[in-house]
């Protein structure tokens, strides 16, 4: 029994042992993974940078772009048309969104114009913003027709800069007629009104209508003579 009992306490001991020698194994290794690779060595300044870069957002593109609004150009509607038609900016920053187009209805709607069976006109919604064709040249006190679409962010300053013999063309007809204590109308030409309403505090483009006489026809017979001989408007 002695001895059988002195074997069995020494298996139970040795067990024990390898125990122990695994669990302080363990507790080395896991040391060792907290522990920097000496073969790899530190950069801190890259560390930190790539930190800065997760933490801190780069700005973007569009915020770069961003400017600030262009400031209304005067309360007195002829002065602000003078500026508005020779501005890109003014224009994309003085439009309503969206504009209004006005024109024929039967332009839409394949109808016989001036039929009294159909409206007149009709008005459908665009996006913005106003391209109006006409410019202000300070140098000759006038308003003239350009066939030159105004380039974003463009300024345009006067005839002799930025037209040619052929580019451009007299506007007979130009008038700006007050409707309202907040509406303008410019007409100018025969068959083309541009509108402009107070909203905001400033002056906005609003409407652009091009008319034909055709559509104020008498039905059914002037109507007929109109279609045949294409009277201009009145």
């Amino acid at each position: 029994m002695g001895f059988a009992q002195g074997c069995s306490a020494h298996e139970t001991a040795k067990r024990l042992f390898r125990v122990a020698v695994l669990a302080g194994v363990l507790t080395a290794l896991l040391a060792c993974g907290d522990e920097p690779d000496p073969s790899v060595p530190e950069m801190p300044g890259v560390v930190a940078q790539s930190r800065s870069k997760m933490t801190a957002a780069p700005p973007t593109a569009a915020a770069e772009r961003a400017q600030p609004a262009p400031a209304c150009p005067s309360q007195r509607f002829d002065a602000f048309l003078k500026a508005f038609a020779n501005s890109a900016d003014l224009q994309v920053a003085f439009s309503l969104h969206p504009v209004r187009h006005k024109y024929p209805y039967y332009w839409k709607h394949n109808t016989p114009p001036g039929d009294p069976a159909h409206p007149k006109w009709v008005v459908d919604e665009e996006a913005g913003p106003a391209r109006v064709k006409y410019r202000y040249d300070a140098a000759s006190d006038r308003f003239v027709w350009s066939g030159k679409t105004l380039r974003a962010g463009q300024r345009w300053l006067s005839l002799q800069a930025n037209e040619t013999d052929v580019s451009y063309a007299a506007l007979p007809d130009f008038r700006i007629r007050r409707v309202s204590d907040t509406q303008y109308d410019v007409e100018y030409d025969q068959s083309d009104v541009d509108t402009y309403e107070l909203s905001s505090g400033c002056w906005h483009f609003a409407q652009r209508w091009e008319r034909e006489a055709i559509v104020e026809c008498k039905w059914p017979e002037e109507c007929r003579r109109q279609r045949e001989y294409e009277a201009p408007m009145r």
